[in-house]
C-alpha cells in the first residue's frame, strides 16, 4: 500500500509541478507570443512597405520610359513633318519648272513648225529657181 501512496503522491507531485510551472511561465510565454506576433507584424509591414516601394520604383521607371518614348515620338514626328513640308515645297517647285518647260516646249514646237514650213517653202522656191536656171542655161547658146 505504501507503493500506492507513493504512486499517488508522485502523481500529485507531477501535477503540482506541472501546474506550478505553467502558472509561473504562462506570463512569459504569453509575452513571448505577443513579442513574436509583434515581430511578425513588423516584418509583414516592412515587407509590404518594401513591396510598395518596389512598385513605386517600377511605376516611376515605366513612367520615365513612356515619357521618353513620347518625347522621341514627338521629335520624330516633327522631323518627319518638316521633311514632308520640304518635299511638298520641292514638289511645287518641280511642278512649276515642269509647267514652264512644257510651255517652252510648246513654244519651241510651234517655232520649229514655222521653221519647217518656211524651209519647205524655201525648198520649193529653190527647186523653181533651179528649174528656171536649167531652162535659162538651155536657152543660152
Amino acid at each position: 500500500m505504501s507503493e500506492i501512496i507513493a504512486g499517488v503522491l508522485s502523481l500529485i507531485g507531477i501535477f503540482v509541478t506541472g501546474f506550478t510551472t505553467h502558472f509561473f511561465t504562462k506570463k512569459k510565454t504569453t509575452a513571448d507570443i505577443k513579442s513574436q506576433n509583434a515581430e511578425t507584424e513588423k516584418t509583414e509591414a516592412v515587407a509590404k512597405q518594401s513591396e510598395l516601394d518596389n512598385v513605386e520604383k517600377a511605376v516611376a521607371i515605366w513612367r520615365k520610359l513612356a515619357e521618353d518614348i513620347a518625347a522621341t515620338s514627338r521629335a520624330q514626328t516633327e522631323a518627319l513633318n518638316k521633311q514632308v513640308d520640304e518635299l511638298l515645297k520641292q514638289r511645287i517647285d518641280l511642278k512649276t519648272q515642269l509647267d514652264q518647260m512644257s510651255k517652252k516646249l510648246e513654244e519651241s514646237t510651234a517655232q520649229n513648225k514655222k521653221i519647217l514650213d518656211k524651209m519647205t517653202e524655201l525648198e520649193k522656191d529653190y527647186k523653181k529657181l533651179q528649174a528656171n536656171y536649167v531652162e535659162l542655161k538651155k536657152s543660152l547658146p
